[in-house]
């Protein structure tokens, strides 16, 4: 049985939940989920009971790994061709996301951006930047820019002129 890292499984999680419309909080949603399941085109009739469902979203304590068949189905559902493809979009997710996060400290360190153009970059840096929370963790795109200092590169240095 395949164990799952807790990033992995949160986000099989989502992506079966949003194709199903509505978080699975409740013993109900996961018997009807069950059914959904077994008449969706993609999951070719595959059969997970309600129990497992349960187990998978956290309804029931669980230890251990889920059979390969049950990642499968679920993967099948929210729209991949097993579980192995679902892990492959979310690698491939995740080095695009890192690629982002490397680009707008350049972006904003550019010459030929106009000044609204800048204004407009630091408006929406300090919005994406802020924690959810006041007192929340600060998402990873702020502590990179919070760790530019002048004197690291000429492109760090504009960059923290500029935001300073």
């Amino acid at each position: 049985m395949p164990r799952l890292t807790p990033p992995t499984h949160a986000a099989l999680q989502a992506a079966v939940a949003t194709r199903f419309g509505q978080p699975l909080r409740y013993p109900s949603h996961c018997d009807a989920l069950e059914e959904e399941l077994r008449q969706a085109p993609a999951t070719s009739g595959r059969r997970l009971s309600p129990s497992t469902l349960r187990r998978f979203f956290g309804l029931v304590e669980k230890e251990g790994g889920y059979h390969l068949h049950t990642l499968d189905t679920l993967a099948r559902y929210a729209g991949h061709a097993d579980f192995a493809a679902f892990g492959q979009a979310l690698s491939q997710q995740a080095k695009v996301e890192a690629g982002h996060l490397a680009d707008i400290p350049e972006l904003l360190a550019m010459q030929q951006l106009a000044y609204s153009e800048r204004l407009l970059l630091g408006y929406f840096l300090g919005r994406i930047t802020r924690p959810a929370m006041p007192t929340g963790p600060a998402p990873a795109l702020a502590l990179r820019l919070a760790a530019h200092r002048p004197g690291r590169s000429t492109t760090s240095s504009r960059l923290w002129i500029w935001l300073t």
